[in-house]
């Protein structure tokens, strides 16, 4: 391992000792988990894992979170909330209406158990794109270790496998409502059909995958060295049969393969 790296997450470490007891908005992604494993190691037992789980959040993500805490000995929370009424439409600045929402709540339940101090895993490569999200946390005053310490994800990946984290090498999955069009009304069985739609394609092996829905159309995006092969093996006759069977009416495949930002793109262009 790099010696400067590990001289990065040693400053880490002393950083994050400075707040001495702390609550973690914790997903379960690649970010939040090394987050949540190395301020154990910097707070002990005075830290505390929180969960959300909502409509719009992957059944499995919030098991295998909940999971992880309660391997590494962590004090853990679920945090049920709904869908707040002023994202129901798709709104262009959903991302921050919802953030706002989530850790305004998760304040509330750090204030009943006298938790001062909350973290989550934004890192440095965040601040470089667009991230509307950001905005909520700092106006709340969310403290972002990673990001403080200037550690970006490759350099997060690299010290997760260090240690052994299986999320080292775990794929980024943005909650559903990614996958939903600008202005397109969340409702609950849109919600499930693109849940049950990428599990089903993940079950064939490709691990990174967006259902774009959009009305009645889900438009798939696959890495682009991996469409050849959903065709050549006629994977796409599995998956065009369960996605129709789910309630899509039509199902295509992006040939641009997967890109971030896609449904920004979608709405940019109506």
């Amino acid at each position: 391992m790099n010696k400067e790296l590990l001289e990065k997450e040693k400053n880490l470490i002393e950083h994050i000792k400075k707040y001495e007891k702390a609550a973690i908005a914790y997903s379960g992604g690649v970010d939040s988990t090394y987050l949540l494993f190395i301020s154990r190691k910097a707070l002990g037992d005075n830290l505390l894992a929180v969960t959300v789980s909502t409509r719009y959040m992957y059944k499995n993500e919030i098991e295998e979170a909940g999971l992880f805490a309660k391997e590494q000995g962590i004090n853990s929370k679920i945090l049920e909330l709904p869908i707040p009424e002023d994202i129901v439409d798709n709104p262009h600045d959903r991302c921050y209406l919802c953030k706002k929402n989530i850790f305004n709540n998760l304040k509330n339940l750090c204030g009943d158990l006298e938790i001062k101090y909350i973290f989550d895993g934004t890192n440095y490569d965040d601040t470089k794109v667009y991230r509307p999200g950001l905005k909520a946390l700092e106006e709340l005053d969310i403290i972002s270790p990673l990001k403080e310490n200037g550690l970006t994800k490759e350099e997060i990946r690299q010290l997760s496998f260090y240690h052994k984290l299986k999320t080292y090498d775990k794929p980024s999955n943005p909650c559903i409502l990614t996958r939903l069009a600008e202005g397109e009304k969340i409702e609950e069985a849109k919600l499930r059909r693109i849940e049950d739609g990428e599990n089903f394609i993940k079950s064939l092996g490709y691990s990174d995958v967006r259902i774009r829905s959009i009305g009645d159309t889900a438009r798939i995006e696959f890495p682009k060295d991996r469409i050849k092969d959903v065709f050549l093996n006629d994977k796409y006759i599995l998956i065009n049969a369960r996605l129709k069977e789910l309630g899509f009416l039509f199902v295509s495949t992006d040939l641009e393969g997967y890109k971030m930002g896609n449904m920004s793109r979608e709405a940019a262009h109506e």
